[in-house]
C-alpha cells in the first residue's frame, strides 16, 4: 500500500499487510483511519504513518471474499458480508 500527498502526489508511506497477496482489497477512510477489508480480515490502519491499528477476522462473514459492502465514519466500521452485518467500534471492538 502507498499514502501519497494528494496536492504533491509524493509517497508519504508506504507498506504491506501479510497475507495481502492475491485478495482484492476494499479501502475506506474516516476519522484518520485508513480501513483495509481483504481475505477475511479488516485492518485498521494509521492514517499519518500506516501503522497498523488493529485487525479484526471475520468468522463466517465475509468467507475470504470482498465484502459486499463497506463503510467507517463517525466511530464505527459497517461490513456487509454474505451472511450478515459485522458493525465495530473505531477501536475494533
Amino acid at each position: 500500500m502507498y499514502a501519497l500527498d494528494a496536492r504533491t502526489g509524493a509517497v508519504r508511506w508506504a507498506g504491506s499487510i501479510p497475507g495481502a497477496t492475491g485478495s482484492l482489497p476494499v479501502l475506506q477512510t474516516a476519522d484518520g483511519t485508513v480501513y483495509v477489508a481483504f481475505g477475511g480480515r479488516l485492518h485498521a490502519l494509521d492514517a499519518d504513518n500506516g501503522e497498523v491499528r488493529w485487525s479484526y477476522a471475520f468468522s463466517t462473514v465475509l468467507d475470504h471474499r470482498p465484502p459486499r459492502a463497506f463503510w467507517a465514519g463517525g466511530g464505527r466500521v459497517y461490513v456487509m458480508g454474505t451472511k450478515g452485518l459485522v458493525a465495530l467500534g473505531a477501536g475494533g471492538r
